[in-house]
């Protein structure tokens, strides 16, 4: 849906020669161009990622064996899964910024 909101903006500025991109520059990337695109699609896919995870977990009875390791030992759980999940997000984020920055 937010992809469908950009792709109409996109068109409406083609339509009226208005510039809807963040830099002018010919050489620059899609990246560079339209970030804001970039950064609310890396914020819907991770939410859809970990819903993902929950939903595989939960459909294939999993949420009980991963229940049963969170009461045993709650706290290294919580310290592991918070820090990878933490280290990915971080990772790709500085992914993402590194190609959407203006120099080249």
């Amino acid at each position: 849906m937010i992809n469908l909101i950009f792709v109409f903006l996109f068109c409406i500025s083609k339509m009226t020669k208005s510039s809807f991109s963040s830099t002018d520059k010919d050489d620059a990337s899609m990246f560079q161009k339209y970030p804001i695109f970039w950064w609310t699609n890396y914020i819907v896919i991770t939410i859809l990622v970990a819903s993902g995870i929950l939903y595989f977990f939960v459909s294939n009875d999993m949420i009980k064996w991963v229940e049963k390791i969170c009461t045993e030992i709650p706290e290294l759980v919580c310290l592991v899964s918070v820090g990878i999940l933490f280290i990915i997000i971080v990772q790709v984020g500085r992914m993402l910024q590194n190609v959407c920055k203006n120099d080249k």
